[in-house]
């Protein structure tokens, strides 16, 4: 393994890039303090789960289609947390019977990133919710005979989905945002330096949307890609240009879609220090009505509610600068 330090003059180690020197008793020191930090802060791992081959398959289709209708009804419903949960339940039911039942996993996913960003406070349930969220996108995945087969030679999701077409776009969008919730609400700022890979590990899931359907879902992609570039400082690969033409690319393509206006309201401008831009996208938001507007209930019911909590926060949010 490549060691943190280098030799400088007489041995004496140092950090690459600094100009002071690292004594050897210091250097250990300064190691594990990095390494308490990180594991104080939250680590990201990644441990899939895959469902059996053929899971499912004897499953009886009229339990299955009752299991699942209830679970359509509940998710068609859910504004709140209980609702959510709730619609939660239900899937996990359908899955008890039919482990590979897709629409119930890619369901799950999107329910636990809510549940995990919208009514999760303490980071730990953040990070759990976000990795439930990774496993069902992947269990999702998993029905498309070609990653199959890679997983099944080893290879890692994020090589394995250039086998995924346009049908499992669900699925890779599930899991870029369960990575970018993952590294930016699931840990602390100390344990993201160590996990940065991750982003890189996104950014390879998200250029094989790109190529499969780059105007996919209205925008949604080009949406990601706002967040992308927006979130990474420039020397790794930030670009806050890009990332405002992303946002209007999205805009553009689902012009009643909450998520863009909402999103862009939320982090670009307010990161941007665009007080005005803020508060015309978050109005904008709270005039539509979250059941007629294109996208799920649930979550545009959480972008309605979001956008009114921000905008009672206008001043401390560009006083302080930061989303709480």
């Amino acid at each position: 393994m490549k060691s943190l330090f280098q030799e400088g003059p007489g041995g004496v180690p140092v950090v690459p890039g600094k100009c002071f020197p690292i004594r050897p008793g210091r250097a250990l020191r300064l190691f594990g303090l990095l390494l308490v930090v990180a594991a104080a802060g939250g680590c990201m791992t990644w441990q899939p789960y895959w469902p059996e081959a053929g899971a499912g398959t004897k499953a009886d289709a009229g339990e299955v289609a009752r299991l699942t209708a209830e679970a359509g009804r509940l998710r068609a419903a859910a504004d709140t947390r209980e609702g959510i949960e709730a619609a939660a339940e239900a899937c996990r039911r359908v899955l008890a019977v039919d482990p590979g039942h897709n629409n119930s996993h890619l369901t799950l996913s999107h329910l636990h990133l809510l549940l995990g960003d919208a009514y999760s406070i303490r980071v730990a349930d953040k990070r759990t919710h976000f990795r439930q969220a990774m496993v069902h996108a992947e269990c999702a995945m998993f029905v498309h005979a070609g990653f199959r087969e890679r997983v099944q030679r080893g290879e890692p999701t994020w090589e394995a989905v250039q086998a995924l077409s346009g049908n499992e776009m669900e699925a890779m969008l599930h899991w870029v945002d369960a990575v970018f919730y993952l590294f930016k609400d699931g840990q602390s700022h100390a344990a993201q330096v160590f996990n940065l890979r991750w982003i890189g590990r996104a950014r390879v899931v998200m250029d094989r949307m790109s190529t499969v359907a780059p105007d996919w879902h209205g925008g949604a992609v080009h949406f990601v890609w706002g967040l992308y570039y927006l979130s990474l400082p420039e020397r790794a690969g930030g670009d806050r240009a890009r990332s405002a033409a992303c946002f209007e690319k999205a805009i553009e393509l689902g012009p009643d879609q909450l998520m863009h206006r909402w999103g862009r309201g939320k982090y670009y401008q307010v990161k941007m220090r665009n007080a005005r831009g803020f508060e015309e996208d978050l109005r904008w938001v709270i005039s539509r009505d979250p059941r007629s507007s294109p996208g799920e209930y649930a979550w545009n019911a959480f972008f309605v509610q979001d956008a009114r909590r921000l905008l009672t926060l206008r001043a401390r949010l560009f006083q302080e600068g930061g989303v709480p």
